[in-house]
C-alpha cells in the first residue's frame, strides 16, 4: 500500500459537484440531489474510507471548501481555460448529441470543476476509475495552463454489473463497506458466474486454477475480500 511506503493518501469528497452529478457514461441528465441527501452520502463515504485506509498519512477534504468560495468572475475566468469543443469531444456527450438528448450547461462544467480539485490539491498522482480518463487528463491540461506540474494518473478497471455497466449506488447493486461482514459475504457469494473472473482479478490477488467451479470461486472471492476488510479494520 502506498501509505505504508510513506505516501499521503488525499481523498476528495465531491460534495459541491454532487449537486450536478457526474455525467460520465450517462445517456441523460442526472436528477438533482438535495443538500441533505448529499450530506448523508458524504458522511457515509467518509466512514467507509476510514475503514480501509490507514489513519496516518491520510487527508480527507470536501471540495466545497474551495469551489464554494469562487466569485462569479473567478469561476468564469477558470471556465475560459477550456474550450466547449474539448468538453463536447467526450464520447458520452457526443452520443447524446447524436441521439438528440439534452445536455445541461451544468453538466458541461462538471469536468472543469473536478479538474479544479487537482489544481487545489496539486497531487503527484491522481487515482481514478477507467471511466474518469477524460476528467483526469483534462486536469493535467489545466495544471499546465496555471503553471503547475501536471499530475500522473493511474486508472483502474471498474467492477461490472450484469447489465453491461458498472457496479454502483445509482445502479442499485453496490456493496457498501459499512455493512456487517455477514452481509458483505452473502453479497459476494452471490456474484453471478459470468462476473466472477472480473471480480477476482480486480478485488483479489488470488491465482485461481482454471478447473475451479463457480461455487469455489465465489467462496474464494468472499473470503479474500472479507479477510482484507478485517485486516484493514485491525490496522486502523
Amino acid at each position: 500500500m502506498l501509505q505504508e511506503q510513506g505516501h499521503t493518501a488525499v481523498i476528495i469528497l465531491g460534495d459541491f459537484i454532487a449537486t450536478i452529478g457526474d455525467p460520465t457514461g450517462r445517456s441523460d441528465a442526472k436528477k438533482p440531489v438535495s443538500k441533505e441527501a448529499i450530506e448523508i452520502n458524504t458522511q457515509k463515504i467518509e466512514q467507509q474510507i476510514r475503514q480501509i485506509l490507514l489513519p496516518d498519512n491520510l487527508e480527507i477534504h470536501r471540495n466545497s471548501r474551495w469551489l464554494s468560495t469562487f466569485s462569479t468572475e473567478d469561476l468564469l475566468n477558470k471556465l475560459s481555460l477550456v474550450g466547449v469543443n474539448t468538453i463536447l469531444s467526450r464520447k458520452d456527450f457526443k452520443q447524446r448529441l447524436i441521439d438528440g438528448n439534452r445536455i445541461g450547461l451544468n453538466e458541461l462544467v462538471y469536468p472543469v470543476l473536478q479538474s479544479l480539485d487537482s489544481i487545489e490539491i496539486q497531487p503527484d498522482v491522481e487515482v481514478g476509475g477507467s471511466d474518469q480518463r477524460f476528467n483526469l487528463l483534462l486536469a493535467r491540461d489545466l495544471q499546465k495552463k496555471v503553471n503547475q506540474k501536471p499530475q500522473a494518473i493511474a486508472l483502474f478497471p471498474l467492477l461490472p454489473n450484469n447489465k453491461g455497466g458498472k457496479m454502483g449506488k445509482s445502479s442499485g447493486n453496490c456493496i457498501s463497506l459499512d455493512l456487517p461482514e455477514k452481509d458483505i459475504w452473502n453479497k459476494l457469494i452471490s456474484t453471478p458466474d459470468n462476473l466472477l473472473d472480473d471480480f477476482l482479478k480486480i478485488l483479489t490477488d488470488e491465482q485461481i486454477p482454471g478447473d475451479r467451479t463457480p461455487q469455489e470461486k465465489q467462496r474464494i472471492l468472499a473470503k479474500a475480500v472479507t479477510d482484507q476488510l478485517k485486516e484493514n479494520k485491525q490496522r486502523s
